[in-house]
C-alpha cells in the first residue's frame, strides 16, 4: 500500500508541477475579429434563412 501512495504522490506532484507551468505562461492573444462582425453574422443567418427556405434543398421524405 505504501508504494502504490508513493507512486501516487509522485504522480500528483508531476501534475501539480505542469499545471503550475501551464498558469504561469501567458494567455494566447485573443482571436482578431472583424469591425463588422454583428454585419457579417446577419448576412450570413440571412443566407441561410433564404436557403432552408428554397424547396430546391429540401429533402424528398416520400421516398
Amino acid at each position: 500500500m505504501t508504494d502504490r501512495l508513493h507512486r501516487l504522490m509522485v504522480e500528483l506532484e508531476a501534475k501539480v508541477g505542469s499545471l503550475e507551468a501551464a498558469l504561469a505562461s501567458p494567455p494566447p492573444p485573443p482571436a482578431p475579429l472583424p469591425d463588422n462582425l454583428a454585419a457579417l453574422y446577419r448576412e450570413r443567418i440571412a443566407e441561410l434563412a433564404a436557403t432552408l427556405e428554397n424547396p430546391d434543398h429540401w429533402l424528398d421524405r416520400s421516398a
